[in-house]
């Protein structure tokens, strides 16, 4: 039990990690918002429960406590964290209980016991982030004093637990409705691009059909590259949607991975050829691993792609396979523009546009990399990319398990 005497004057009131803390707090989003009926019907059933005329639920910020869910105080939407006992209720883990408040020496001065409010009894059940936060409280509040028994208070940590669950089906609703709108923007705005140089090239083909300078092959090839640019986007962003909703599925299968290193990287040298980059393998033979085909050629392709996205023209791709004493190693290195340190932290996140750009005028949805972590860490995998800094290249290290 926390030592409440004589700290609700000073700085004890804060938590070592408040910081951290508040951190967690906002991204929920929450603060000084509307009222919601599910915080509300948490509220009137604590009310109800424990027959108080008060009821709140209620998040401590940085200088004032904010009623999420105000029942009994109706009027007030917030009050001062230093006059709160939400504040020293979020001191600890249990739920904190004052019987009588006139009998404890740090709430005697406090406007709300000693003043016209008259609080006696307060009982407050902290409110837990995912990772642990103590974020705000389901609390109780009457003007008389009264006894609360054991499994009074395991009832309102229950109710805690669950505005605790609402909170976060209500972060993974917005971050999902925030993900579709990132999703629509990209598909608005990058399946544009090739569309219109479709639908231009298209316009223009009858003018050079017999035209013997090779036009209507280079055009015809400026097609067939804005078409795989969009069939790729779409592709991204299906795979991206059914990673999120849990429905992208796995058949691992003994695989001849040395073959399908080969196949992958064969199916992306249209792509360096065109920037006159050259694609050198060291492919070790008859290197077999246990993975869905499909998915883990995908994979390659897109770590291959991307080395030649951001290298410069007539620039080097090494492509190495081998097994070695910790599974199977696939590592692509270029000689682009690399990451930042700032770059490394981000460039596994999605709709992460980082200081790299492609150099020949290609699209990039900024999910490529995060689906390829999703992919390989569904196979048991791991990886990684190293780089030395802004135009020093790039190292991507896959490894996979194998026993």
């Amino acid at each position: 039990m926390y030592n409440f005497e004589n700290t609700f004057t000073g700085v004890d009131l804060i938590p070592e990690n408040d910081s951290e803390r508040l951190a967690a707090l906002k991204r929920y989003d929450i603060l000084y918002t509307p009222p919601e009926q599910s915080f509300d019907r948490i509220a009137a059933m604590a009310r109800r429960l424990f027959k108080v005329p008060i009821a709140l639920v209620a998040m401590v910020d940085a200088d004032s406590v904010f009623f999420k869910a105000n029942l009994g105080m109706e009027g007030t939407s917030k009050v001062s964290r230093g006059k709160s006992l939400c504040a020293l209720a979020i001191l600890q883990d249990e739920v904190t209980v004052f019987d009588n408040a006139l009998n404890e020496p740090c709430l005697v001065a406090n406007p709300l016991v000693a003043g016209e409010f008259g609080l006696r009894f307060y009982a407050g059940a902290p409110v837990f982030s995912k990772e642990g936060h103590r974020l705000g409280t389901v609390c109780i509040v009457d003007h008389y004093p009264r006894e609360f028994s054991e499994n009074q208070r395991q009832t309102l940590q229950d109710l805690s637990a669950l505005v605790s669950d609402i909170m976060e089906m209500r972060l993974t609703d917005r971050r999902a409705q925030n993900t579709q709108k990132e999703l629509l923007n990209i598909a608005a705005h990058d399946l544009k691009s090739p569309l219109n140089n479709i639908k231009a090239l298209a316009g223009l083909l009858p003018r050079v059909r017999h035209d013997e300078t090779g036009h209507f092959e280079n055009m015809t090839e400026r097609i067939v590259q804005a078409s795989d640019d969009m069939s790729h986007l779409i592709q991204d962003l299906l795979t991206s949607g059914q990673l999120d909703a849990d429905e992208y599925t796995i058949k691992p299968e003994p695989t001849d991975f040395s073959a399908l290193v080969r196949h992958a990287v064969q199916r992306q040298r249209p792509k360096a050829d065109r920037k006159k980059q050259r694609l050198l393998t060291y492919i070790q033979k008859d290197v077999t691993a246990t993975v869905d085909p499909v998915r883990m050629s995908n994979v390659i392709e897109n770590i291959v792609s991307n080395a030649i996205k951001y290298s410069y023209e007539a620039g080097k791709i090494k492509i190495y396979l081998e097994r070695n004493s910790k599974g199977v190693e696939l590592r692509v290195c270029d000689e682009g523009q690399g990451f930042s340190e700032q770059d490394l932290t981000e460039v596994f996140g999605k709709f992460k546009r980082l200081s790299a750009r492609p150099t020949g005028g290609e699209s990039s949805t900024g999910l490529g990399l995060s689906i390829v972590k999703q992919i390989v860490a569904a196979h048991g995998g791991e990886i990684c990319i190293n780089s030395e800094g802004k135009d020093c290249g790039c190292e991507v290290v896959m490894m996979l398990q194998e026993d």
